[in-house]
């Protein structure tokens, strides 16, 4: 913050010690008050500079009004306003203002762009109350027989979550055989989860315990690329496990259940959040996967056909931002709204 002298005892101490003494002159002028402008939502002050000061003249000029700044999300700052003019006396300059024009405090500047909503919320479940999430209807442009598809969401996991049959999601049907598509954490514990059709591809693998503790957020997305007949599970944007098989899904259309299976959920559902559901129907690289996974989206991207953002956090149903589809609470005890620690930025 820059400081102003405001009497002449203190004059010298605000002077620069290497300057000549001025010689006798006219008083310094007005100093220019700062454009004022606001830029962002919000506007805030850019803060106030000394005006034109003169040490030879017999009254200092006025010090410039600062400008208020734009202060959008706490980006972008104002720029420095002109200060008041310099006026020269006898043989050396006495009206000092400050020759860079330290006058005015600064015209505003262009505000930051508007920040990008963040996550906010997320569901969270308890598999011991056998909470659950359903769609209302069968959604039919989830992907369905042998056609490539990712799925993908952020997940908070507590010891509880690392347990047999213990589903994130599915959809499809548990018949006919290769007709189901979810994720669960295998017989666990910690770190086993699992990716599977009950099918031929179903995968069981271990995500990376450098990236992925047991207790925490990560990223999780299940990728099934139709030509080459592979199943493959991505922590965090990397590839974790894999599995090509010789015969083809058999998905049938369906309800989206979330935080449990209908089919395989007799010990109870998934314990922890969920934030972020996307449903593509493309098979996404890693390289694609990572690129979004911290980017909030729109809902017009291509190949995306589900998105729950789950930032409702209030009632019992979140709405996809697709096709609108609606998800509801239920189970023996309902889900519940919960903050989420995911920051999103916005797309590019």
């Amino acid at each position: 913050m820059l400081l102003a002298c405001g009497c002449a005892a203190v004059l010298a101490a605000c002077s620069d010690p290497a300057a000549p003494t001025p010689g006798p002159g006219s008083a310094g002028q007005t100093g220019t008050a700062g454009t004022a402008s606001v830029g962002g939502t919000s506007a805030s002050t850019a803060g106030t500079s000394a005006g034109g000061s003169s040490s030879g003249g017999s009254s200092a000029g006025q010090a410039g009004l600062g400008g208020s700044g734009g202060a959008a999300a706490g980006q972008g700052g104002g720029g420095s306003g002109s200060g008041g003019t310099a006026t020269s006396g006898g043989s050396s300059a006495a009206g000092a203002a400050g020759a860079s024009g330290a006058g005015g405090g600064g015209s505003g500047g262009g505000g930051g762009t508007a920040a990008c909503p963040n996550a906010g919320h997320a569901v969270e479940f308890d598999g011991d109350a056998h909470t659950q999430m359903d769609s209302e209807t069968n959604i039919e442009a989830l992907p369905q027989g042998n056609a490539s598809r990712t799925v993908e969401m952020w997940v908070y996991t507590v010891t509880k979550s690392w347990r047999n049959e213990h589903h994130l999601y599915q959809y499809g049907s548990a018949n006919p055989r290769e007709g189901a598509f979810g994720i669960d954490f295998g017989d666990g514990p910690y770190p086993n989860v699992q990716v599977y059709n009950n099918g031929s591809a179903d995968t069981t693998f271990k995500v990376p315990q450098d990236t992925v503790k047991e207790t925490g957020w990560f990223h999780f997305a299940m990728v099934w690329d139709a030509p080459s007949k592979t199943l493959r599970g991505v922590i965090n944007g990397v590839t974790a496990g894999q599995k090509t098989i010789n015969v083809s899904l058999t998905t049938p259309a369906s309800k989206l259940s979330i935080g449990y299976s209908p089919t395989f959920s007799g010990n109870g559902g998934f314990t922890g959040k969920i934030d972020e559901l996307r449903i593509w129907s493309v098979a996404r690289s890693d390289a694609e996967i990572k690129t979004t996974m911290g980017q909030h989206l729109t809902g017009k991207e291509t190949g995306l056909v589900v998105y729950y953002t789950f930032d409702e956090g209030t009632g019992t149903t979140s709405k996809d931002l697709v096709g609108n589809y609606v998800a509801k609470f239920g189970g023996n005890t309902q889900p519940k709204w919960a903050t989420s620690e995911v920051m999103l930025t916005c797309p590019n």
